[in-house]
């Protein structure tokens, strides 16, 4: 079995190598087959220059920032493993849930982080607005589900079906993965995460909300029209890969 882990990264100079480095002594001590993806997405801080001197990991450099949904799609897109991950660029989540998702996805096709109701670490602000994102991503995915979590994991023939079909890149990106997997029938078990540190967050309090929501709307309506069609072109084809 091959574990592939995604890590999208937008200006982390400051931990992505101390990431790659603890990912890859976990993968080093726990699979015998690996790989590291990590996406630059557009940084314009050090982070690309960092990882184009690591020579363990596959390097994507995505010249302008397109956001995370179009960085892990990329990710999977050119992943070979048995099993697909993705994961936060700070590692918030540890690494000890890699060997959980491998033993969910012997039963199921996909594996989702739970933070639980209390979400360690986040504003006051914050953790109403993820509460109030969950009840809605409640009433689409048909079961409460910590749709925002940033781990999670995927068989292979999952991630290939879901993947190419999705069109967002922001912040509901992550339900519409989960939106595409209810509606291709794909089986979704979660499983309980906390944070280990208090990473940052480029979520805008005030305005992301908002985005998110119409991001929703725009995900039902394309389901709707029939929108939601296998692509017919490499989109990436321009990307910088260094493999």
């Amino acid at each position: 079995m091959k574990i592939s882990i995604i890590i999208p990264v937008y200006n982390e100079e400051t931990v992505i190598k101390h990431t790659v480095e603890t990912l890859k002594n976990y993968l080093d001590e726990n699979f015998d087959f690996y790989e590291i993806i990590v996406v630059n997405d557009g940084s314009t801080d050090k982070s690309g220059e960092i990882l184009k001197n690591i020579p363990y990991v596959t390097f994507v450099d995505f010249i302008k920032n397109r956001g995370k949904g179009c960085a892990v799609k990329k990710g999977v897109e050119i992943s070979d493993g048995d099993i697909v991950i993705f994961t936060d660029a700070d590692l918030c989540y540890g690494t000890e849930h890699i060997k959980t998702i491998a033993e969910i996805l012997k039963t199921s096709d996909i594996a989702i982080g739970s933070r639980g109701k209390s979400r360690n670490g986040y504003t006051f602000l914050r953790r109403v607005y993820s509460h109030v994102f969950d009840d809605i991503s409640t009433l689409f995915l048909g079961k409460k589900i910590d749709a925002q979590c940033g781990i999670k994991g995927f068989s292979s023939t999952a991630a290939k079906n879901i993947f190419p079909l999705v069109k967002t890149n922001g912040f509901a990106f992550d339900f519409e993965v989960l939106y595409l997997a209810k509606k291709l029938g794909e089986k979704t078990k979660a499983f309980p995460v906390a944070m280990q540190k208090n990473g940052k967050s480029t979520v805008r309090i005030f305005k992301e909300p908002f985005f998110m929501i119409f991001d929703i709307f725009k995900i039902i309506c394309r389901d709707i029209f029939g929108l939601y069609k296998m692509p017919e072109k490499d989109e990436f084809a321009n990307e910088k890969t260094n493999l």
